[in-house]
């Protein structure tokens, strides 16, 4: 059976202005430019050519997107390995919703940064939840 749902392939003219909303987003969440760039660069090689469904362009690279952060956040990254290659001193930011874990998962890392003798400076983002310092301290 023939699907009745028009088909097209994504041309550049349509994947460029798309990719470089999403550039600028990634920017304006501190995304460093390089990231921001190697990023729409792997969605580019992925998506253009790509057949979607007449007028899901934008859906698709959504979807694309997700499924690459997806893939940075898989069990396989290796973050001593991030560490070890770094050329500047490496900077890990943790978010997450209230309660999640993460000062005690930064006292952790830190933990065991400095079991491999690696120099480690913690600072407490939460400074208005009560004993977050001292939380820091403690693990």
């Amino acid at each position: 059976m023939k699907s009745t749902v028009a088909e097209k392939r994504i041309e550049e003219d349509q994947l460029d202005p798309l990719l470089e909303k999403l550039r600028l987003k990634l920017l304006q969440s501190n995304v460093s430019l390089e990231a921001a760039e190697e990023i729409n660069e792997k969605l580019r090689e992925e998506i253009l050519g790509e057949e979607v469904k007449r007028g899901s362009v934008e859906d698709r690279v959504n979807q694309a997107m997700k499924d690459a952060l997806l893939e940075l956040l898989d069990d396989n990254y290796d973050i001593d390995a991030e560490i070890e290659n770094a050329e500047e001193p490496p900077v890990v930011f943790m978010m997450g919703f209230n309660g999640a874990g993460k000062t005690t998962t930064a006292a952790k890392l830190a933990y065991t940064l400095q079991e491999k003798n690696r120099e480690v400076v913690l600072g407490a983002g939460d400074t208005f939840r009560a004993a977050s310092i001292e939380q820091l301290k403690e693990h």
